[in-house]
């Protein structure tokens, strides 16, 4: 932990004290095991009082100026993993989401209004002949029918109760989290806040009955996502406002996408230097998230995180946000198996002999260069030349967290 004017700075999965998580309030934000605390986030807990909190990811050693790197990754995030930051009652999340679309309505309409039509006697705006023929006396004047006065109307837009929600929305996302990320505004307009804060439950009620009488899509749409503001601050612990990640697993397979795409050939080079010519250098093509179904007796499915074939070899990619690489479980040893019976359906191989699998991990790691470290190599072990496992290897890549996340930024 580092301590700064602002801030608690921690890293995810950084062991703290039972005391200093219960003093810190965010002992629902960890995780204990064995009697061992550990931080169980990543992202921002802003506290009204005292030093806001941020966790960065494992291996991720930050300083207070690396702040803006993971304020530009959460964004990135937001952009492009639909529904990861959703809002529930176990991470008590600010509704990016939700805010982001009342602010977008604002900004494209401007503050929802209603109008009503007007009538009145006069010479000036839109004549109403109907209403006019109706109400007004008529005259007869040189062979001629006049009616007089004539009657005008006039559309007169009025602030709706939507609008009202809108402003208080905008300006208290704004000054919760908006203003630290630079999205949002703050509109400056008087409000009765206190009718907001004091029972959002019955706001909620309110935009219920609004919604159930409107059908343009645009303000339905508008309704929801105000409704999802107030659902979020009728449960909100008003002390502090939280903004986080608690499984970064499928973020770190996000972010090894765009690693493998802009920098596929620098990670061949480095395992060619444990094992020549084992990855090729050229342009190759990834599938992600490629499904396996094994049927024996129950139907089963694997899921390779990045995968890639040639005519002689295929190779398996699995991003592996681990703290440390240690020891291997029968996963990887089952990929291999696995992937060579697949292979032999979708290359077509005539012969009998099965292809090479190489099997690399994607890691992360505190270094400032990429690294590899081969955990199983039977490729060059005489033993093994006519077994199973005679082309079993598994070599582990340690990616720059820093750098990885960078990447994805600027992808």
């Amino acid at each position: 932990m580092k301590i700064t004017d602002d801030y608690f700075i921690f890293n995810h999965k950084e062991e703290i004290n039972e005391k200093d998580a219960q003093k810190l309030d965010i002992r629902k934000y960890c995780k204990c095991q064995n009697e061992k605390w550990t931080i169980d986030f990543i992202g921002f807990i802003y506290r009204k009082n005292g030093r806001s909190i941020i966790s960065f990811p494992d291996h991720f050693y930050a300083e207070e100026t690396d702040i803006v790197i993971l304020k530009q990754l959460f964004l990135k995030i937001n952009l492009n993993v639909p529904g990861v930051f959703e809002n529930n009652q176990k991470t008590n999340n600010f509704p990016i989401s939700a805010y982001l679309e009342v602010y977008t309505y604002y900004h494209q309409f401007g503050l929802h209004t209603y109008s009503e039509r007007q009538y009145f006697s006069g010479y000036s705006n839109k004549i109403n002949w109907s209403k006019t023929l109706q109400k007004s006396p008529v005259y007869f004047s040189n062979n001629q029918v006049v009616t007089f006065p004539f009657i005008c109307e006039k559309q007169v837009n009025y602030e709706s109760f939507i609008a009202q929600c809108m402003i208080y929305v905008i300006n208290d996302g704004f000054k919760r989290l908006g203003q630290d990320f630079k999205f949002g505004t703050f509109i400056n307009h008087q409000i009765n806040v206190d009718i907001f804060e004091s029972n959002p439950r019955y706001i909620v009620k309110n935009l219920k009955v609004l919604l159930s009488t409107t059908f343009k899509d645009i303000e339905r749409k508008l309704i929801i996502n105000l409704i999802s503001y107030f659902n979020w601050q009728s449960y909100l612990d008003s002390s502090k406002t939280v903004f986080l990640i608690r499984n970064f697993n499928h973020i770190w397979e996000k972010i090894m996408d765009t690693f493998l795409l802009n920098s596929y050939n620098e990670l061949a080079k480095i395992g060619n230097s444990k094992n020549p010519d084992i990855f090729p250098i050229s342009p190759v093509r990834f599938d992600k998230q490629v499904k396996h179904k094994i049927e024996n007796g129950v139907q089963t499915e694997v899921i390779y995180d990045f995968l890639s074939k040639n005519s002689d070899n295929i190779y398996v990619f699995d991003a592996k946000y681990y703290h440390r690489i240690s020891d291997f479980n029968y996963k990887q040893i089952a990929y291999h198996f696995l992937v060579q019976a697949l292979s032999k359906q979708r290359i077509g191989k005539s012969d009998d002999k099965s292809p090479k699998v190489v099997n690399a991990l994607l890691s992360p790691s505190e270094k400032s260069e990429i690294t590899a470290k081969v955990h199983i190599d039977m490729t060059k072990n005489e033993k093994f030349s006519q077994d199973i496992f005679s082309d079993f290897y598994i070599v582990e890549f340690q990616i720059p967290v820093r750098l990885a996340v960078q990447n994805y930024i600027n992808s």
